[in-house]
């Protein structure tokens, strides 16, 4: 099990579950950080081990990344930027080093166009700056969800037992 924790860099006995919602049962955050309470105690109970970590992260599965009709972007001939997932990570903002723009506010929300933070890798390699407007959606030619990048960020830590997988 020693070798095990240090070749995953994860406690002996962690494991992952997935839940697959669909569109006719769409989950909302909310729900998830319950759900995920529950399954948490119930699988400590039934193992028999204390609850030492419990990370929640809900992902949108592969999008397609398009810059808005009126981004600068668009104008260079660039239809797509590339396939992505976004990913809400609960409790993330303490493991967050904002390298750009604005700090993550866990009590916001946004109207109309969706207020992103895009790990810095990503925007590097795509050339992505803070208050880029961008479209994302499942394909290219299917309804779009207008967002804007409200900020660059990277891991503090990112060998922390907070992440699951290096997140570079």
């Amino acid at each position: 099990l020693n070798a095990f924790s240090k070749d995953t860099g994860r406690p002996p006995f962690s494991t992952s579950i997935y839940i697959f919602p669909s569109s006719k049962q769409p989950m909302t955050i909310d729900a998830v950080e319950k759900l995920t309470q529950h399954i948490g105690q119930t699988v400590s109970s039934e193992v028999g081990l204390p609850l030492r970590h419990l990370g929640v992260a809900v992902s949108s599965g592969g999008l397609i990344l398009q810059p808005a009709p009126d981004s600068p972007l668009y104008g260079q001939g660039n239809k797509m930027l590339g396939s992505f997932e976004a990913t809400y990570i609960e409790n993330v903002t303490g493991q967050m080093n904002i390298i750009e723009g604005a700090p993550l506010d866990a009590n916001g929300s946004s109207k109309g166009t969706v207020d992103v933070w895009m790990y810095n890798s990503a925007a590097q390699s795509m050339g992505i700056h803070v208050g880029e407007k961008l479209e994302i959606g499942p394909n290219l030619s299917g309804p779009k969800i207008p967002i804007r990048v409200a900020g660059i960020w990277q891991a503090k830590d990112p060998k922390s037992t907070y992440w699951w997988n290096d997140p570079d």
